[in-house]
């Protein structure tokens, strides 16, 4: 069943009366309260946008909650006097009915998904659980796997990738077992992190359950015990959108503004602030234009993308959608995770102390283009958007960011992650108003400066990039040539 996307005020009022609890005051509350001054290209704007945003609850891509993400972003752009346009695409969706660990004493273990991975049926599978530690060769060939339900433990990497658990998974179906239990082992008390996972691969070996570090550590001790182990979804076509709003120029030259807009949780700050500063410079340029009565030199095209979560969908099919666009666009500029995101650090004892500043793991990716590369550093610090460390997409280049590189297109982004990235925790407080403000600063200036620029000027300057520049990979299952079970 495909979902019908349609603009609506009592939608948008309902979303806004949803409740989602952060510290001290629910996200409702502190919208009444953070209202500022109609137009202001503040972070106090920006964060305005990110609690409208989270009051909508989770957003993840083809459910409800992502049908009201597309509604509160096109009644927002309309309200700024734009005309933004609804672009629908499909993709196969996973959708979990029934999911649960049950231990042989009848008590449940909380547990997450992994989209695409395999499924067990509705009555799922009883069998013994059994501790491979890290899940490396030697501790298989050590362990009787068969027929067991596999407990492995998989640290994070930047908080957002788990390198070890596609071999954890190879190795668990080739020893026969039944399914995996992936804890986090590096994650902030038993918070659950969830996998992004690439829809276009399919179902994709053994089913796979995650669960947080704490109860990763008792599931430990009772290694052998019986467990019911279920994981039944429906694999079904869905549909996501992206949301696209269009500022004509005098000239067909472009300069491309998106933000992913999907995710698993909440995700306040992962999502929403990037979301919060795009709706700010949106409604900025849309004011800007007004006030002129003229069109700008250059064309702004706005792109909130659907699909991040399932295969970082939203950009890919923007690009394929608009060739004409892509070939007039002389720079892509990127909004991804934690443009501002609080800095949480976890002590010794556990105990986790906010800090005053953003995370330190944002980082900025500029094509090595010159021209470009200057422009950005003089901005970071007019602006003061500090910490954001600087790294050549040829080097690291995650998120949907590289489709545009991949085409030889003039990339400028932010992205990094929080401690709470990809958990429930990332709620509204995880970002601010005095955080946001350096992002929207900066962003501001730089597009102000590329609509100054010369195009031909800025792509000439972008010959090292074009030579990195590389195909995004076709997905492929990290179980190559293995179905789950159906």
């Amino acid at each position: 069943m495909k979902t019908a996307y349609r603009s609506s005020a009592a939608l948008l009022a309902s979303v806004l009366l949803t409740s989602c609890v952060v510290s001290f005051a629910s996200t409702t509350q502190l919208v009444r309260e953070a209202a500022p001054e109609p137009a202001a290209l503040t972070g106090a704007d920006a964060y305005w946008q990110l609690l409208r945003y989270s009051a909508i609850g989770l957003h993840r891509s083809g459910t409800d909650g992502g049908e009201r993400v597309v509604n509160f972003l096109d009644q927002s752009l309309r309200g700024f006097g734009l005309e933004p346009q609804i672009e629908p695409f499909d993709f196969p969706q996973f959708v979990p009915r029934t999911v649960a660990l049950q231990l042989d004493d009848g008590s449940d273990v909380k547990v997450f998904p992994y989209w695409y991975s395999g499924r067990t049926g509705s009555d799922g599978v009883r069998a013994p659980l059994v501790d491979v530690g890290s899940g490396t060769q030697a501790e298989f060939d050590a362990a009787k796997v068969s027929g067991r339900i596999v407990l492995a433990g998989t640290p994070l990497q930047l908080r957002a990738f788990m390198p070890t658990l596609p071999a954890v998974m190879k190795r668990a179906q080739a020893a026969g077992a039944l399914g995996v239990v992936a804890a986090t082992t590096n994650a902030p008390g038993n918070l659950i992190v969830a996998a992004n996972a690439d829809s276009a691969a399919g179902l994709c070996g053994l089913p796979v359950l995650f669960v947080g570090a704490e109860d990763g550590a008792r599931l430990r001790a009772m290694s052998g015990r019986i467990v019911r182990f279920t994981l039944d979804a429906e694999l079904r076509g869905g549909q996501s959108a992206n949301v696209v709003a269009t500022i004509p120029g005098k000239s067909t030259d472009t300069l491309v503004i998106g933000t992913p807009t999907n995710g698993w949780f909440t995700s306040a700050s992962e999502r929403g602030a990037g979301v919060g500063v795009l709706l700010t410079l949106a409604r900025h340029y849309a004011a800007r234009r007004a006030e002129a009565g003229a069109a700008p030199d250059k064309t702004l095209v706005f792109v909130f993308s659907g699909g991040h979560e399932v295969g970082y969908l939203g950009l890919e099919r923007y690009i394929e959608a608009h060739p004409e666009v892509i070939a007039k666009t002389y720079t892509y500029v990127h909004l991804g995770a934690g443009v501002a995101g609080r800095y949480y650090f976890q002590q010794p004892d556990g105990a986790i102390t906010a800090a005053p500043i953003a995370d330190p793991s944002r980082f900025l990716f500029v094509s090595e283009n010159p021209l470009l590369q200057q422009m950005v550093s003089k901005h970071q610090l007019s602006s003061g958007l500090m910490p954001a460390q600087s790294i050549l997409p040829s080097v690291l280049n995650p998120g949907e960011q590289q489709r545009m590189y991949a085409r030889g297109v003039p990339i400028i982004s932010i992205s990094g992650t929080t401690l709470f990235f990809h958990t429930e925790a990332d709620t509204a407080d995880t970002s601010s108003a005095e955080l946001l403000d350096p992002a929207v600063r900066f962003y501001a200036s730089v597009i102000d400066d590329l609509l100054a620029a010369d195009p031909a000027e800025v792509l000439r300057n972008n010959k090292l990039a074009v030579g990195y520049a590389k195909p995004v990979p076709a997905p492929a299952c990290v179980v190559p040539g293995v179905q789950g079970a159906r």
